[in-house]
């Protein structure tokens, strides 16, 4: 079974607590998708919602593992729920 590490160094087994690669990508085009819509420049979008521009730039680029906390605060600035942000069933994994 490959491992994956988290902050800390301890190994944690794949697929645990991350829904993968592809979450991340649609994570990455919803987040593209919402700000464009609402006429948001990235800084303005980072600002808005307590993250820096470079967290926000990463996650538009389908890198990074958001906290549930980064999630809320940008569908808050979405207007979207954070269940929208995430592929289907990707809030539901194990």
């Amino acid at each position: 079974m490959r491992d994956q590490r988290v902050t800390d160094g301890s190994p944690v087994p794949a697929g645990t607590g991350d829904a993968g690669p592809g979450a991340a990508l649609q994570l990455a085009r919803s987040l593209r998708r919402l700000r464009a819509q609402q006429g948001l420049g990235l800084n303005q979008l980072a600002h808005r919602a307590g993250l820096s521009a470079a967290t926000l730039s990463g996650l538009e680029a389908g890198r990074g593992n958001p906290t549930m906390a980064t999630l809320l605060a940008l569908a808050t600035e979405l207007g979207v729920s954070a269940g929208d942000l995430l592929p289907d069933g990707a809030a539901q994994q194990p």
